[in-house]
């Protein structure tokens, strides 16, 4: 398997695990007013899935199916029997945030064209992402419900 394809697997693994979740933050928040911002950002992980699958098959590579480890925010959003609140919901997310956008940066830097591009896509893509996140933790703390972004 080439480097370029074992760089996208493992941004690739990091955004399933994004997926799965927030797929598991959306049901166990359902009714809370952040939810509607949740989905959002699911949606925008689940676009940078697809890009990344498919530079991942014209690369020649096979797409993994895997999940990365996103340490306290997997530990605390995938427990079946955890009661979270929003805010640490929330603030479990936006660390995972944080392991995406920090990836993505990592290797931006050192990527050559064209993998570079696309790179710099997902960055930015990440980053709003991110920024998302940030904004509902502020909302979460203040009681107040965010107003909706597209990311």
């Amino acid at each position: 398997m080439s480097e370029t394809v074992q760089l996208l697997n493992s941004f690739l693994r990091n955004e399933n695990t994004a997926v799965e979740t927030h797929r598991h933050a959306i049901g166990k928040m359902s009714g809370e007013p952040y939810v509607e911002s949740l989905r959002e950002n699911l949606l925008a992980h689940e676009l940078r899935v697809s890009i990344l699958r498919a530079e991942i098959i014209r690369h020649s590579g096979a797409p993994t199916e895997d999940a990365g480890v996103w340490g306290a925010f997997n530990r605390l959003l995938l427990n079946p029997s955890a009661h979270i609140n929003e805010k640490a919901a929330i603030a479990s997310l936006e660390d995972g945030e944080d392991v995406c956008r920090g990836a993505y940066k990592r290797e931006y830097e050192t990527a050559v064209p064209p993998l570079r591009f696309v790179i710099r896509d997902l960055l930015a893509k990440q980053s709003r992402s991110h920024d998302l996140m940030i904004r509902l933790l502020r909302a979460s703390s203040r009681h107040a419900v965010p107003p909706s972004q597209s990311v």
